[in-house]
């Protein structure tokens, strides 16, 4: 049975404790850190520990729910960080007893005279990186644990959905509505994301106002590998298990310039159809009785009786939400760029639609979006750290070297999110 994580005084309490002693230690050095080696040091492997820490957060905030091996694990390795998190604390009511030259002595300070004042001691740096070092290697444990607990949550999701499409019947009418089920695309895309990455987007104010009905369409725009597929992904999911409304469809399409021969109108409106029975895991009466006119000649739903059943559909819903991913891989296999037609049908046949759709920066996709709430998309520092952070673990030789030199992991970190730019 799936349970949520320790309240307040115990894993929860701990790790909301931890961010706040990483935040005043690093609030503390922070102004010191561009005149020494061993203070960027440090403050980069708080800043290290705050972001995991904060993914960490994230991933556990209620409603979460876990299975209970897993979370056996991630409470383990959460309460073995604790005595670590005293051990900074004391560090901290140590340096900041320290009597320190005033706001304008500091840049004058020689680096000889500040060694000697014990928050800026070899040791003391060095010890504040070690426990660091070593509550993050069980954080990222704890990390690891929360993300196979993601990805078994999804595909249990997709297992549910196959199991009811097992029936032939069932399968051969979903399979003539549409032969992409986008869900399996969806538990892909999703399993390569890294736990917490996106809450920028899903926090984001103008994206929580679309969230919850009170605006028609997000249009969320960025360059080529700044991670818009993986957030579509992130909001889907979102849709999915944070915001539960009684009675709302989500439907979602990826686009793929790839599957071009394959792709036009029918070919999305038909996936979208084909998600909302999905939903009601029973074949409507009005979908079988059309099957049955096709069945015999082979034939498939025209546009027009596609845009039908749609329409009668999304009329069961009191709302409507639906997803695209990279809009302007929206050809057909003629090159012809189709999503003009996409939307203006989606607008026209859904009365109660909430339109989100990812796109690169193009004037075509600007000039209809006229209307939309415009989000920009870039790659944020705690999403490409959170990213990068995982990268290492999963290599073994790479791993060993961190661990032997605690302070090259923090110049990958350091160099690698400096020199992305937002990619």
């Amino acid at each position: 049975m799936a349970e949520g994580l320790g309240v307040a005084g115990g894993v929860v309490g701990i790790v909301s404790l931890s961010i706040q002693v990483a935040e005043r230690l690093l609030k503390y050095y922070e102004s010191w850190k561009n005149q020494d080696k061993d203070i960027s040091d440090t403050c980069a492997s708080l800043e290290s520990l705050r972001g995991t820490l904060t993914i960490i957060w994230n991933t556990i905030q209620p409603p979460a729910k876990f299975d209970k091996s897993i979370k056996g694990d991630v409470e383990k390795n959460i309460e073995l960080i604790e005595a670590a998190v005293k051990e900074l604390n004391d560090e901290l009511k140590k340096a900041q007893s320290t009597e320190l030259p005033g706001q304008g002595a500091r840049s004058a300070m020689r680096r000889h005279v500040r060694r000697a004042l014990y928050p800026f001691k070899e040791q003391t740096l060095h010890k504040i990186q070690q426990v660091v070092s070593e509550a993050r290697a069980n954080l990222d444990t704890a990390l690891h644990a929360l993300q196979l607990s993601r990805t078994s949550d999804i595909h249990r999701e997709v297992n549910s959905l196959v199991r009811w499409q097992k029936d032939e019947e069932t399968q051969n009418i979903l399979h003539w509505l549409s032969p992409v089920n986008f869900w399996l695309k969806q538990a892909d895309v999703s399993s390569q994301r890294e736990p917490g990455t996106g809450k920028w987007l899903l926090q984001h104010p103008d994206f929580l106002e679309w969230a919850e009905g009170n605006k028609e369409a997000v249009w969320c725009f960025g360059g080529p590998g700044v991670g818009k597929t993986i957030l579509s992904s992130a909001i889907v999911e979102f849709l999915e298990n944070d915001l539960p409304i009684q009675g709302t469809g989500l439907t979602f399409v990826y686009c793929d310039h790839k599957q071009n021969l394959l792709q036009r109108v029918e070919f999305f409106i038909g996936a979208i159809v084909r998600q909302l029975v999905e939903r009601k895991q029973t074949i409507p009466k009005d979908v079988q009785i059309l099957y049955q006119n096709h069945r015999g000649k082979g034939t498939t739903p025209t546009r027009s009786e596609y845009l039908e059943l749609l329409q009668s559909l999304s009329n069961e819903c009191s709302e409507l939400y639906v997803v695209i991913d990279a809009l302007d891989e929206c050809v057909d296999k003629y090159g012809e760029m189709i999503w003009e037609d996409l939307l203006t049908n989606l607008k026209r046949f859904v009365t109660n639609l909430r339109l989100l759709y990812t796109s690169r920066h193009i004037d075509d996709v600007g000039r209809i979006s006229a209307g939309s709430i415009c989000i920009e998309v870039r790659a944020s520092d705690a999403d490409m750290r959170a990213y990068i952070q995982a990268q290492v673990n999963s290599k073994s030789v790479l791993l060993g070297f961190c661990q032997q030199d605690t302070n090259l992991q923090n110049d990958i970190l350091q160099n690698v999110v400096s020199r992305a730019g937002g990619m």
